[in-house]
């Protein structure tokens, strides 16, 4: 429930840091692990059914993200937008990588671990 302000630091300017280490040196494979509130707009809800409806899902690896440019309400989703953005330019200087959008990762309701 943050705002934008307060996780940039460990969500934007961490992954230019680990940017930055895996173009130091030999290349490094970058895998992001990102989620699904940085595609948490009318534009994407729109497009999942246009593609499941086509026998499709997923969003294409080709997306701009820019569906997404504006209507995310948090900070968090905020973060990992701008996280994404970066990557998808570093991609396009050379960075080799894949950006993973897992569904929710939740602990037991319980003990709020595994």
């Amino acid at each position: 429930m943050y705002p934008y302000d307060r996780l940039r630091s460990a969500n934007v300017l961490g992954t230019l840091k680990a940017i930055e280490f895996a173009c130091s040196g030999k290349p490094k494979q970058f895998v992001f692990v990102s989620s699904t509130s940085a595609i948490d707009t009318d534009y994407y809800l729109r497009l999942s059914e246009s593609l499941l409806q086509g026998g499709k899902n997923g969003v294409p690896e080709d997306d701009t993200l820019d569906g997404s440019r504006s209507g995310l309400k948090t900070g968090y989703g905020q973060s990992k937008w701008v996280s994404e953005k970066l990557l998808l330019d570093a991609g396009k200087r050379g960075l080799c990588g894949y950006i993973v959008r897992p569904g929710y990762i939740v602990g037991d309701a319980a003990t709020a671990g595994v």
